[in-house]
């Protein structure tokens, strides 16, 4: 059976999405690092831009575990 390369995916996934919480952590500790030096409108766009970014990075990873999960099955 092809369960165990299924188990593989899932955990290589979510070590990818730690990784990619902990650069947002990062981000957003450099990004208050500077906070003074920014309109509060700038510190909340980036803000934003980051999260939102995770966002998008944790959704397509999240579509290609699918997809190879879909794939295995069909093997």
């Amino acid at each position: 059976t092809l369960f165990p390369y299924t188990t593989l995916f899932r955990s290589y996934t979510e070590e990818v999405r730690v990784s990619v919480r902990n650069y947002r952590r990062e981000a957003l500790d450099a990004l208050k690092a500077i906070k003074d030096t920014l309109s509060e409108d700038d510190y909340k766009r980036y803000e934003k831009e980051i999260q939102d970014l995770t966002d998008k990075t944790i959704a397509k990873l999240d579509e290609n575990l699918k997809a190879k999960e879909s794939e295995i099955k069909q093997v």
